[in-house]
């Protein structure tokens, strides 16, 4: 019987792991030290017979690896569910069936397409009257100061046409950005603002119209900072209500498409760095999650979902290790690992190097793996 030093002796506390784990086994490299788990009384603890179930009792690195990459998961879907809840948030400050209100007056922000001709032939007509001798004062001079004091309101004057390429209108582009959330602002600086937005302003003339007019680009940003009271101005305004509805329609729906095309790029490039990164963590913990990824679709659960609160509780505290978590993630670890399974040479081999040798002994002081004669 080979005398065991106490260095080279590694005894496995029978408190330290719960029953349900069961490490990897490898065979030793070379002729030298048994390490085995021993009982309370310090006899050796006798060999458990083969099962052929055996293969489907995780280990604790797989376990662990395991849970790492469930926390992951978890923290990439709530980023990503973040991410959707402020593309939605667009429009928040508008309180649901304000648009659709009904009332009586009309509104003081009225598309007029001809509000420049008119207000020069109001003027003209007021100046008449009011140097013209003979002329007779009444009702009709107090429409013409009803018309008159009416024209005192802002008033969304359309543009007159051009032949130039419609996405390089500055004032449509400044007036669109002004008024969208910090959010929406922040989208790739402007790279919301697509041609196909473009075009659908293009479409109706009074969004047109409006997108060139201040006053009413200043009015959708008020909405989002102050939308309590300009809900109260906009109570008596259906032509302004009916313009904004129209407006924010189309901004609904283009934001829609916006975040389903976000969506699934994003969806792709988690993909692929979820490919990268299962490629960086080695060949072991790339073998155990696509174990893992199996057994979900398989509809059996994750090797998680098994596990008592105990176990639980003993991954996790594994995990808060860094030493753990940097043996785990060591690729030149997990090749030897994985060969130790199918090719006893090429582990001796690998155990020839002392740092190989020390990382792997020191996994089994730790309780990850267990090396038997």
């Amino acid at each position: 019987m080979a005398t065991e030093t106490p260095h080279e002796t590694l005894h496995a506390n029978p408190d330290a792991q719960s029953a349900a784990f069961r490490m990897l086994n490898l065979a030793a490299p070379s002729p030298g030290p048994l390490i085995q788990e021993l009982n309370d009384d310090g006899s050796v603890a006798p060999e458990p017979e083969a099962d052929s179930d055996s293969d489907e009792d995780p280990s604790l690195m797989s376990e662990m690896l395991a849970a790492a990459e469930e926390a992951r998961r978890a923290k990439a879907e709530a980023k990503t569910k973040e991410q959707r809840r402020l593309k939605k948030s667009f429009g928040s400050g508008f309180q649901k069936g304000f648009l659709s209100s009904k009332s009586k007056s009309k509104s003081n922000l009225t598309p007029n397409s001809n509000s420049n001709s008119n207000s020069k032939s109001n003027a003209k007509s007021k100046s008449r009257s009011n140097t013209t001798p003979g002329r007779r004062s009444g009702a009709p001079s107090e429409a013409g100061e009803a018309r008159s004091r009416s024209e005192e309101a802002p008033t969304l004057v359309g543009k007159s046409k051009t032949a130039a390429d419609p996405l390089r209108l500055p004032e449509v582009q400044a007036a669109m950005k002004e008024s969208m959330a910090p959010l929406q602002a922040k989208l790739s600086e402007g790279s919301w603002l697509t041609p196909e937005l473009m075009q659908k302003i293009q479409e109706s003339p009074r969004l047109m119209a409006a997108m060139s007019n201040p006053a009413f680009g200043a009015l959708l940003g008020r909405m989002q900072s102050n939308p309590s009271q300009v809900l109260k101005e906009l109570k008596d305004s259906p032509e302004t209500q009916e313009l904004l509805k129209e407006f924010m329609v189309l901004m609904g729906k283009h934001f829609e498409a916006l975040g389903a095309e976000d969506d699934a790029k994003s969806e792709a490039k988690q993909e692929e760095q979820r490919q990268v990164e299962q490629a960086a963590r080695g060949p072991l913990a790339k073998k155990i999650l696509e174990e893992e990824e199996a057994k979900k679709k398989a509809g059996s659960g994750s090797t998680l979902d098994h596990l008592s609160d105990r176990e639980r509780k003993e991954v996790d505290d594994h995990l808060q290790n860094p030493e753990v978590r940097q043996l785990l993630m060591d690729e030149d670890v997990q090749r030897v690992l994985v060969e130790a399974s199918t090719n006893p040479a090429a582990f001796h081999r690998a155990m020839q190097s002392p740092d190989i040798a020390r990382k792997i002994r020191r996994m089994a002081h730790l309780g990850l793996v267990q090396i038997q004669q």
